[in-house]
């Protein structure tokens, strides 16, 4: 009985195996002609959108996948994209791996298109890749609209500020206090009774004095008491405006920082810094230029050139914090960006209230005075000893206060010495002393 099944078994079995037989020798030709013949390279996803170069051209990458163990090479020769020209950074394609292939693209691909089809092997076995053009780089223009309005606000508010300090200024000069009169009377008859004596010495003849000029206004035009020819408006206070300034720039513009904060660098971005400095650095300039321009004259400093350059400055200074600021704060996020904002709004604060601290000192200092003033070399300059001597020494004390003598019994112009008049003492070479003193 036994026997008998598996005698049965065997012949069941023999007929099924006899029967499929050449269905599995079948699929197993075409599984292996299949594997022969089908692609051993895939293209991982067909689509890729390209990056400017700093050529010029553009680049894009797309993922070749080797689904063989041997490595495949594409040919560079093979490849095609119409007239655009086309290379490739890798064409060894290793086995059981996924490769990425990067694409250099020439300038002119996407001039007539915005999209590319590229074809790696040229023989249709793989699909093409649409390399899409690239995205235009938008500069974030925003940070200097907005710098420059918080700048003007600023500009203004110096401004309004410096109109209402002279006008404060130009009234107490306007209606003296007896105080101011009373010492002021002090001071012009010291200096006329100084200089009378001095003359009636030389020549025996004393001229007349007006009486004590009133002080002068503090209009736009007049001059800035203490502020002469030789004050630089650069290196008194400007520069150290900037200082204030010059760590925040530094630190906001750091292409390093931010390498390591983004994990690239934020080229628009740092234009947009880089434009807010070369904007501020020539406003500075121009306000270097400007304090000197306004007024009656380029050797004194008017309170119209001391305050439009000082607007401008600050103008200048706030600008390039606030567009600085606002462009770092729009590539960071979280306690960056608000560690940002305190430092830009600290930085901006002390720039303003620096500004503002020291135009209302200058300011408050009036207007250049208007008394007679004996010079600091009156001792060695006003020396003579001969009478030919005293006569020039004489003429050049009343050429000296010529301003506020009347019914000078000697002309001013009787005696005009020659420019560069040579300083010696007494009788030395027949010369005058100390006169190029008082020329």
């Amino acid at each position: 009985m036994g026997m008998h099944r598996v005698v049965t078994r065997l012949i069941i079995g023999g007929v099924l195996g006899a029967a499929f037989a050449p269905v599995g020798l079948g699929l197993l030709a075409t599984s292996a002609a299949g594997a022969e013949r089908g692609p051993r390279v895939v293209l991982d996803g067909t689509t890729a959108t390209a990056e400017r170069a700093d050529d010029g051209g553009s680049t894009a990458s797309v993922e070749l996948i080797n689904t063989g163990r041997a490595r495949v090479d594409l040919d560079q020769d093979a490849v095609e994209a119409g007239a655009c020209g086309v290379e490739l950074g890798t064409t060894q394609l290793l086995g059981l791996r996924t490769t990425t292939v990067d694409l250099t693209l020439d300038e002119d691909c996407f001039d007539d298109a915005s999209e590319v089809e590229v074809d790696l092997d040229g023989a249709g076995v793989l699909p093409p890749a649409t390399i899409s053009a690239p995205a235009e780089e938008e500069s974030v223009w925003t940070p200097l609209a907005w710098a420059a309005a918080v700048g003007l606000v600023v500009a203004v508010g110096v401004w309004s500020f410096a109109c209402e300090t002279r006008a404060t200024v130009d009234g107490a000069q306007a209606a003296p206090s007896d105080d101011m009169i009373d010492d002021r009377e002090r001071r012009y008859v010291a200096v006329r009774d100084l200089v009378t004596s001095r003359l009636a010495g030389l020549r025996g003849q004393v001229p007349g004095w007006k009486d004590c000029p009133a002080p002068a206004r503090f209009g736009w035009t007049a001059a800035v008491s203490g502020l002469e020819a030789g004050w630089s408006f650069k290196d008194s206070w400007v520069s150290n405006l900037t200082v204030a300034s010059t760590g925040f720039i530094a630190l906001a513009t750091s292409v390093d920082a931010f390498t390591a904060l983004l994990g690239e660098e934020p080229k628009a971005a740092l234009r947009v810094m880089t434009v807010a400095g070369l904007v501020s650095a020539a406003l500075i300039a121009l306000a270097n230029t400007l304090v000197k321009l306004l007024g009656t004259s380029t050797t004194k400093v008017s309170v119209a050139g001391l305050v439009a350059s000082t607007c401008l400055v600050v103008f200048a200074a706030t600008f390039q914090v606030v567009s600085v600021g606002l462009g770092a704060m729009s590539l960071v996020s979280g306690w960056a960006d608000a560690a940002a904002f305190l430092l830009m709004l600290a930085v901006g604060t002390a720039l303003v209230a620096y500004a503002h601290r020291t135009l209302r000192e200058m300011l408050e200092k009036g207007p250049a005075d208007n008394l007679p003033v004996v010079p600091a070399d009156a001792l060695d300059a006003w020396k003579a000893g001969t009478d030919w001597e005293k006569q020039l020494v004489g003429q050049r004390v009343r050429a000296t206060f010529a301003e506020w003598l009347q019914d000078d019994p000697v002309a001013v112009d009787a005696y005009p010495l020659p420019d560069g008049w040579p300083t010696t003492s007494p009788g030395d070479h027949g010369f005058p002393s100390g006169q190029a003193s008082l020329l």
